[in-house]
């Protein structure tokens, strides 16, 4: 359905600090993990897709995080699509069983009931995490190409300290103004 055009990565070159895991905060034991960071743009049918890498330092229980990039609207949109095909069939084939209200609207409960059920998903994925994430600790919100360089990249990051870490070890990038940190609120 959707075709990726063009894409594009590369290396950053970013001073990332040792001190601390950077997605839990844990200090000791922390190896550098790959984190391949995806932007990927859409016109119509055709996209491109950014990937930018770089090596966090993680500890054991969070290195398996460095690979799972957050999922977006399309995404999400794509998993309540099959989540409501499941639960239609699952409505059709026990609607005897079924209680009249969910039986005489089965298509319009099974939408209903995917939208809380995928929404609840995505939302407790995070739920009770204040300083870390089931997903990447970075993520890239934006960047901008010229050519074949990149100008200037927005990454947030889900751990508040270690991106102060990351801030007072890249100050000449942010000066610039390649480098713009957000830190998720």
């Amino acid at each position: 359905m959707f075709f990726i055009s063009s894409h594009t990565s590369a290396d950053l070159s970013l001073t990332t600090p040792p001190e601390m895991c950077c997605n839990c905060g844990k200090r000791g034991a922390l190896e550098y993990v790959e984190t391949p960071m995806k932007k990927v743009r859409y016109f119509f049918v055709f996209g491109t897709e950014l990937t930018l890498t770089e090596h966090f330092p993680y500890c054991a229980d969070c290195s398996k995080t460095g690979a799972r990039i957050r999922q977006g609207w399309f995404a999400k949109l794509l998993t309540i699509c099959m989540v409501t095909a499941a639960l239609f069939l699952v409505f059709v084939v026990s609607a005897d069983s079924l209680p009249k209200l969910i039986s005489t609207n089965l298509f319009t409960s099974a939408v209903i009931s995917s939208l809380l059920l995928t929404g609840a998903y995505f939302y407790f994925q995070d739920w009770g995490r204040k300083e870390r994430t089931y997903y990447q600790p970075v993520s890239l919100l934006d960047a901008k190409v010229e050519g074949e360089q990149i100008t200037q990249y927005r990454l947030k990051f889900y751990n508040s300290h270690y991106a102060a870490l990351v801030r007072t070890a890249n100050p000449d990038l942010i000066k610039m103004g390649i480098l713009k940190i957000e830190v998720r609120v």
